[in-house]
């Protein structure tokens, strides 16, 4: 229960004939919390206590945003596995004349626990990815129940099965919650979808650079099985290459989840051919002097780059 009680109660000064507007945060206190520390709290709120350069900007006091972030605390707790914590403001109290400090607290109660996990891929109990998926799975028997966890788990099947060839795998999820007993069930339902193979790579946006500038720089080519990291790794060679100011690679197909084919599409945006930088120096024996160096990108038509010095 959260109770907002007049910010006059809580002090012998008076109080009532200052506006809030005029009272600013000297302190925060969090009472009660063991999970976490308070700085890991003290993050979530909007309403912030002075700090080392508080004499520049000072947190004035505003009832309604520190509901907010009661609120917020509350939300963050549940997230964590504790449904029955509660958070109440305690005290405010007038410590200067336009001083204040906020003493939250919290009890947290005991938190919710994995009693089940159940994963199932293409209707199966086990297969030779199960160990390995078990493992990597951040959700574990006997661990707190996270909804951090529980959504990272379906990113990392994803994922997992996406280096097998198959980015086309759906995962299910659900989670049942027992607030009596404080227990959750989690099962997940994985449908793989077939392997998939690259049936085409297009390329869009090239002008002066050509087109085999792109496929040397990919790790992949049509016919190979579908590997997600040579993707990431691809866009990432691309844009070593400095020939190109935006570099996407986009997976197409993937909406047809019976076809054993997917497309990739390069969209890439070339760089400014040249690039001048200059700067200025002093040596014992030349004084001050002055470097200018040009670099010509696409030169020779392709990758290669001429840099021309001049001192």
């Amino acid at each position: 229960m959260l109770a907002w009680l007049p910010l006059s109660l809580w002090s012998g000064v008076g109080v009532a004939s200052a506006k809030q507007s005029d009272l600013f945060i000297q302190w925060i206190t969090i009472k009660g919390n063991e999970a976490f520390s308070d700085s890991q709290i003290k993050k979530l709120l909007t309403t912030k206590q002075e700090g080392l350069f508080s004499f520049f900007h000072k947190t004035p006091y505003r009832e309604e945003i520190l509901k907010k972030d009661i609120d917020r605390i509350r939300k963050f707790y549940r997230s964590e596995g504790f449904y029955d914590a509660m958070v109440e403001l305690e005290e405010v109290r007038r410590v200067s004349l336009k001083q204040v400090r906020i003493v939250i607290k919290v009890q947290e109660g005991p938190p919710t626990l994995v009693e089940f996990l159940k994963l199932r891929i293409n209707g199966k109990d086990t297969s030779p990815w199960h160990p390995e998926l078990m493992n990597l799975l951040p959700l574990k028997v006997g661990k707190r129940f996270r909804i951090e966890d529980y959504k990272k788990s379906r990113k990392i099947i994803l994922r997992f099965l996406s280096e097998w060839g198959y980015p086309k795998a759906k995962v299910d999820q659900k989670a049942r919650i027992f607030r009596k007993t404080k227990k959750a069930r989690v099962f997940i339902d994985v449908d793989t979808g077939p392997v998939c193979i690259i049936g085409n790579i297009s390329v869009r946006g090239l002008n002066k650079v050509e087109r085999r500038e792109i496929f040397h720089n990919l790790l992949f080519k049509i016919g190979d099985r579908f590997q997600a990291s040579k993707i990431k790794e691809s866009q990432k060679k691309l844009f070593d290459t400095q020939l190109f100011s935006f570099v996407d690679i986009e997976v197409t197909g993937l909406e047809d989840r019976t076809s054993p084919v997917v497309g990739v599409l390069v969209r890439v945006e070339e760089a400014k051919p040249y690039t001048v930088r200059s700067g200025f120096g002093y040596g014992t024996e030349d004084k001050l002097r002055g470097r200018v160096e040009l670099e010509a990108r696409r030169f020779f038509g392709d990758g290669r780059r001429l840099k021309v010095y001049a001192q």
